[in-house]
């Protein structure tokens, strides 16, 4: 039933309205009447109707008024006018007004009938179209966060362009923050991972864990990430990848910025998983990048929420740690020159990065083969096999540490190929990494 508000001033002309007209027969319901404009506003905000029928001459606040008032406050407000045969220059002017249109007084029953239909008509097919648009609205928020997941990923792993418009537009659409370029230069994007750890005994006795938990992980993720605080500033995402993790990419005005929102998100996830699972919970946060910067940029800060999240010590503790912590860096000597132990200083920290002897030559002003003959003499070790070594260093406690895929471990260290790393990693330990991991599970001799 559609609702009606009936106004005049005179009350036999609302009494023969409700006589005249068959109002449910048609789909429509009487909620009020008022005797004049002030009183008909009151009635149409508490009662909320889809239709008032109005006089134009009345007290107080004549019909005039009431439909410049109705066009600034109620504007989805259908109004039909009831008028004398004097009043056609009120008629007109009400028509300008917003009025969906008029009835002659005396109200003819067969002519207030048919408008009546076409009335409902119009709100039917309004109805239904809002019904479609709230369906389209309900799928679209459903299909939202894969949507988010899937360009958050093909940004990480596809290729090394630069996002274009096409690209910022698309993010935008998606609500996806940091991805849109909307924070400005200066913005930075960071990477967070979150791991659950079962306590002892929160499982049956020999069961070390169990799919649903793993799921309801992730539930409880997303409805943190979807908090108001957050809401808009993080988006949540799997990677198949790393099945037991989730992940989150939030963007801020600074680094700093980026790094207090995660901190923040990761404490309230550690707390949600204990108060709502009766879980532990890790989280490592990864170091920041330009949300405009291509894809290897965004990949390395990813894969380095992976690494910090690998340094977690095992077992059911909650804990938070970021990219930059000093645990987990290998030891430096301490013996050599300022400049020698500036190199390796650089080789410890970008050893992911491109690095020569040439460009350590030119950077600290040094010709190539005398510096190459000070490393070998202060280290013990040609500059390319030091390299090799911190490499393979690295490769080496990620395999031990975590479950990551031997290609990213590959990128996340500075190896060209998987294969590349392979070879290297048996012709230094004797093991390829496959065997390797194997012999750390137990699972060959």
């Amino acid at each position: 039933m559609y609702r009606v508000i009936l106004a005049d001033d005179e009350p036999e002309i609302c009494k023969g309205l409700r006589l005249k007209i068959a109002w449910e027969r048609l789909g429509f319901e009487i909620v009020g009447e008022a005797r004049n404009g002030k009183e008909a506003l009151s009635a149409i905000a508490s009662e909320r109707p889809q239709l008032l029928l109005t006089d134009i001459r009345m007290p107080v606040m004549d019909g005039l008024e009431l439909l410049q008032a109705c066009k600034r406050l109620h504007p989805e407000l259908r109004i039909v006018v009831l008028s004398g045969h004097d009043d056609f220059q009120y008629v007109q002017t009400a028509l300008r007004c917003g009025a969906r249109d008029y009835v002659l007084k005396p109200v003819v029953r067969r002519d207030l009938t048919e408008l009546l239909e076409t009335i409902r008509g119009e709100l039917d097919a309004e109805r239904e179209n809002a019904r479609a648009r709230e369906a389209i609205g309900l799928q679209w928020r459903r299909r939202l966060p894969l949507l988010q997941e899937q360009y958050v990923l093909g940004r990480i792993y596809g290729g090394d362009e630069t996002p274009g418009i096409a690209e910022r537009e698309e993010a935008r659409r998606l609500e996806l923050a940091g991805f849109d370029g909307a924070d400005g230069e200066g913005a930075a994007l960071r990477f967070m991972g979150a791991e659950y750890r079962v306590p002892p005994g929160r499982l049956p006795a020999g069961k070390e864990d169990d799919e649903r938990l793993a799921l309801a992980f992730r539930l409880v993720c997303r409805e943190v990430a979807a908090e108001a605080r957050w809401s808009g500033r993080v988006t949540p995402f799997t990677d198949k990848a790393y099945p037991r993790f989730m992940f989150f990419a939030a963007a801020a005005e600074d680094e700093a910025g980026s790094e207090a929102l995660l901190a923040e998100l990761a404490a309230a996830l550690l707390a949600a998983a204990e108060g709502s699972l009766r879980l532990a919970a890790v989280a490592g946060i990864g170091a920041a990048c330009s949300p405009s910067a291509g894809s290897t940029a965004l990949r390395r800060a990813y894969l380095s929420a992976v690494t910090a999240l690998s340094r977690t010590p095992a077992g059911p503790a909650s804990r938070i740690v970021r990219a930059d912590d000093p645990e987990g860096r290998a030891a430096r000597p301490s013996a050599g020159t300022e400049t020698i132990e500036a190199i390796r200083r650089h080789i410890e920290d970008a050893y992911k990065d491109e690095i020569s002897l040439a460009m350590m030559a030119e950077r600290f002003h040094m010709n190539v083969t005398y510096l190459s003959e000070l490393f070998k003499k202060q280290t013990g070790s040609t500059f390319s096999d030091y390299v090799a070594e911190v490499r393979l260093g690295r490769a080496e406690l990620l395999l031990r540490d975590t479950a990551m895929r031997l290609a990213d471990i590959a990128e996340w260290t500075g190896f060209s190929t998987a294969s590349y790393l392979s070879a290297a990693f048996k012709k230094r330990y004797g093991l390829s990494p496959a065997d390797y991991r194997a012999r750390l599970r137990g699972d060959r001799p």
